[in-house]
């Protein structure tokens, strides 16, 4: 009863999920939420076993997701995922040392395109011998239950819950032209659209040399062979968020793009262009 329960559930979440995860309304604050939609802060829920979340700040990065009913699937803080009673569900890892992908700059959750019970999981961490930003993704899927009974994230061969953007979907860049261990990636950005009319969702990547554009589907991430150069050196180390605007009304997507300048003694500064949202060009002289 409790299985045929969770899939009239589904359903349900299928009839309104347009409605809901078009733009994420859940933010988290640690230890509280705000839920955008109804104008509400919250405490986050807390755990009633030790290894739970225990109402703790985030000195990271965290986000969360909530469904149509206003109930928590689960939120994540410095990569640890909790569910909507604060018990812990997994883990964001990678690597032979199941090392916890705490995060850097962003963590964006948005569903699958065309699934009620499959998530995204966006972000970056320090993979590789240098520890170079890595753009990543996870999955996590409500229907395949693991510590926790809502669900769990997704693993491959190794145990590695979290799958590399970069050298697998897009190029290779972390270690190009680099002979110093001082001057890797350390600045990796994102930013996601809204569900586009085709059921897919373009994912911008950026780590202040280069921006790309990723096409995220049903089936998984695929390159769209879209980039920019920024131009901007490695050595990027800095808290900043790239952001993406959609104008329904022109068919345009502003897209702002944080970057480090190349000297030394560069400062931060922020790149503007318009993008026609149907072929991906850069509008002429909108940079």
């Amino acid at each position: 009863m409790k299985q045929f329960n969770y899939r009239i559930l589904a359903v349900l979440l299928c009839t309104i999920s347009t409605l809901t995860y078009a733009q994420n309304p859940f933010w988290t604050l640690p230890n509280e939420g705000f839920n955008s939609d109804a104008i509400q802060i919250s405490n986050l829920p807390t755990s009633s076993n030790n290894v739970g979340y225990q109402g703790g700040n985030s000195n990271y990065v965290h986000a969360g997701i909530k469904d149509p009913f206003g109930n928590i699937i689960f939120f994540i803080v410095d990569g640890e995922l909790f569910d909507r009673n604060g018990d812990k569900m997994g883990e964001l890892v990678y690597g032979s040392s199941l090392q916890i992908q705490k995060g850097d700059n962003q963590l964006i959750i948005v569903n699958v395109p065309g699934s009620c019970s499959q998530f995204y999981i966006f972000g970056s961490g320090p993979m590789g011998s240098f520890g170079d930003e890595t753009p990543y993704f996870a999955i996590f899927d409500m229907d395949v239950p693991g510590d926790s009974p809502y669900g769990s994230l997704i693993e491959n061969a190794n145990y590695n819950t979290v799958f590399p953007i970069q050298g697998n979907i897009i190029e290779s860049y972390a270690a190009a032209g680099i002979n110093s261990g001082t001057h890797r990636v350390q600045g990796v950005h994102l930013a996601l659209s809204k569900l586009r009319d085709d059921g897919t969702r373009w994912l911008f990547i950026a780590n202040n040399t280069k921006a790309y554009r990723v096409n995220v589907t049903c089936t998984g991430l695929y390159d769209s062979g879209w980039s920019y150069n920024i131009n901007g050196p490695f050595r990027s180390g800095y808290r900043a968020e790239m952001e993406l605007f959609e104008n329904e009304n022109s068919s345009l997507y502003k897209l702002a793009i944080p970057f480090w300048e190349a000297d030394l003694n560069g400062n931060n500064k922020v790149r503007l262009m318009s993008i026609d949202a149907n072929s991906g060009s850069i509008i002429s002289g909108s940079e």
